[in-house]
C-alpha cells in the first residue's frame, strides 16, 4: 500500500463571463495505490463538504475529471485530503483551484474612467471626423469603449480612432475581454504566425492615432482558422493616457471608425 504522491486539483477555464458557464476540475495525483479518497474542504464551515458539480470522493485512476455547472462568479474550490489506508502521504493537503468571473460591464474601471458603451459598431463618417469619443484630463486615465460584436458579424474589420489636439501624447491600449484592462490584449489572429508560434495580440504603445485589425465570426477564439472576436460575446476597447504634454487642456481622441 503506497499513500498518495503529488495530487492536485486544477480547474479548465481559470475565468470566464459575462454569461455563466462550466468549469472543468481535474483531481490527479502522481502515484498512490488506488482508490484514492478525496475529502473536499467544508468551505461555509456547515459540517458538510462542498462537494462541486458531479466531482467524485473517491478516484478509481490518478487522473479524474468532473464538470461544474452554471459557474457566475468568483470561486475557489477546496481538496482538504487525497488518502488511502496508507495515509494521505506529503503536500497532498488543501489543493485549490480558483476561478475569476468577469460580470463585465464597466464596474472594475477607475472612477474616473472614460466609458461608452454606445459608440460601437460605428463606421467612418465621410467627410470629416465623429465627435469626441472622449476627452482625458489626467496622465494615467482610462478610456473604455465597449464592443458587443453583432451576432451576424463575420471577415475581417479595419478600426481607426484618431488622435487630435492636446499636443504629443503617449497611449497604451488593448483590446481585452475586460474594462479598462491594457495589459491582456485578444489574439491577433490575423497578423499571428501560428506555424512559428510568433503570436501577436491586441495591444500596443503610440504617440498618434491608434490602428488596427481584427477578425469577427463564430470562433474558435484566438487560435489558427479562428476569429479575434466571438460573435454575440462582449469585449473593450482600452486606451489608457500614459503621458500628455498639455493634460490640463484637455487630451482628445476622435473616431473615424471602430465597425
Amino acid at each position: 500500500m503506497v499513500a498518495p504522491a503529488g495530487c492536485a486539483l486544477t480547474a479548465n477555464p481559470t475565468s470566464g463571463g459575462p454569461a455563466a458557464q462550466s468549469v472543468g476540475l481535474t483531481l490527479s495525483c502522481t502515484s498512490g495505490t488506488l482508490p484514492i479518497a478525496v475529502t473536499w474542504k467544508d468551505e461555509d464551515q456547515n459540517g458538510s463538504p462542498e462537494v462541486p458539480g458531479d466531482c467524485p470522493s473517491s478516484m478509481a485512476t490518478l487522473s479524474t475529471s468532473c464538470t461544474v455547472p452554471n459557474v457566475s462568479q468568483d470561486m475557489t474550490w477546496t481538496v482538504a485530503q487525497f488518502s488511502n489506508q496508507a495515509g494521505n502521504g506529503s503536500g497532498n493537503t488543501n489543493q485549490s483551484a480558483s476561478y475569476t468571473f468577469n460580470a463585465g460591464g464597466f464596474e472594475n474601471c477607475p472612477s474616473d474612467a472614460i466609458t461608452n458603451s454606445t459608440w460601437y459598431p460605428h463606421p467612418s463618417q465621410t467627410p470629416g471626423w465623429d465627435p469626441d469619443v472622449g476627452v482625458f484630463t489626467r496622465n494615467g486615465q482610462v478610456m473604455s469603449i465597449q464592443m458587443t460584436v453583432p451576432a451576424n458579424a463575420r471577415g475581417t474589420k479595419e478600426a481607426f480612432l484618431g488622435a487630435v489636439y492636446g499636443g504629443y501624447k503617449t497611449v497604451t491600449w488593448a483590446v481585452s475581454k475586460t474594462a479598462c484592462d491594457v495589459d491582456h490584449g485578444l489574439v491577433d489572429v490575423d497578423n499571428s504566425n501560428f506555424a512559428t508560434n510568433r503570436i501577436r495580440y491586441l495591444r500596443g504603445q503610440t504617440s498618434s492615432n491608434i490602428d488596427f485589425s481584427y477578425s469577427q465570426g463564430a470562433g474558435p477564439e484566438g487560435v489558427a482558422g479562428g476569429v479575434s472576436m466571438v460573435a454575440g460575446q462582449t469585449y473593450y476597447l482600452n486606451i489608457r493616457m500614459d503621458d500628455c504634454v498639455v493634460i490640463d487642456q484637455g487630451c482628445y481622441y476622435w473616431g473615424s471608425r471602430l465597425p
